[in-house]
């Protein structure tokens, strides 16, 4: 009983190693926010550990105006 108890727990904490291999870094700095977003949302669904970083040099698409708009009433409620 005790070697099967000890196989038990050794693939756990294999399983959990498994699952801490796949991080992923991602720079977003020149990336479309959307088209990354999307992107991430794939990677974290497949079960990786996902890290943005420069995420203040991401890049809004779009009409300006009217993302500044949304952003201005999203404020506001």
């Amino acid at each position: 009983m005790d070697k099967n108890g000890q196989r038990q727990q050794l693939s756990r904490t294999e399983n959990s190693q498994q699952r801490h291999r796949n991080e992923i870094l991602v720079d977003a700095a020149g990336c479309i926010a959307g088209r990354m977003c999307s992107h991430v949302s794939k990677l974290l669904l497949k079960g990786n550990r996902v890290t943005i970083v420069n995420s203040e040099k991401a890049m809004l698409s779009g009409n300006r105006y009217k993302t500044i708009d949304l952003y201005k009433e999203f404020l506001e409620i």
